[in-house]
């Protein structure tokens, strides 16, 4: 800092440009370091609540081609599924396909027909994947899986949110 005498014989310290220019820095780089903080904080408590859904079922023998997911695990009420892959081990090689359902009948309706979200091609082993937000379980709701052969295994891979959150999947 440079003295400057005032009037009265006083001493007065006053900056020079180069200390103003460093002062100024330290104050951008203090208020960059702060809003960089609040937005990862509001990161974090924008994806609270978003969780990580696997499922991984073996069936027991004798294993049947046609099964819902519907056994008492779907989304909670106030909760949605977004299924963004589908596996099954059939028993040998065969089809399979994966329908949105809310019915436990292991018959293939109509409308089931209408809500295939995942199809494969003959093979024993077989992972289907499935387009973002194609696949949104609701409470109530899983999927009824056919093939042309028996099902040993299946495997349901993606995302459980609150209902209300469900855009932050798009």
């Amino acid at each position: 800092m440079a003295a400057q005498l005032v009037r009265g014989g006083g001493t007065l310290d006053i900056p020079t440009a180069d200390e103003n220019a460093a002062a100024a820095m330290g104050q951008v780089r203090s208020f960059w370091a702060e809003q960089q903080e609040i937005a990862q904080a509001r990161q974090r408590e924008n994806l609270r609540g978003v969780k990580l859904l696997r499922r991984d079922t073996s069936l027991t023998t004798p294993a049947t081609s046609r099964i819902t997911t519907l056994d008492g695990i779907t989304p909670e009420q106030g909760y949605v599924w977004c299924v963004l892959m589908v596996s099954a081990q059939l028993a040998s090689a065969g089809t399979f396909q994966a329908f949105i359902t809310s019915d436990t009948d292991t018959t293939r309706t109509a409308a089931q027909q209408r809500r295939l979200v995942a199809s494969g091609a003959s093979n024993q082993y077989q992972a289907i994947p499935i387009a973002k937000n194609a696949c949104v379980l609701l409470p109530g709701e899983g999927l009824f899986l056919n093939a042309g052969q028996n099902i040993t295994a299946y495997f349901l891979s993606g995302w459980e949110i609150p209902a209300e959150m469900q855009g932050k999947l798009l």
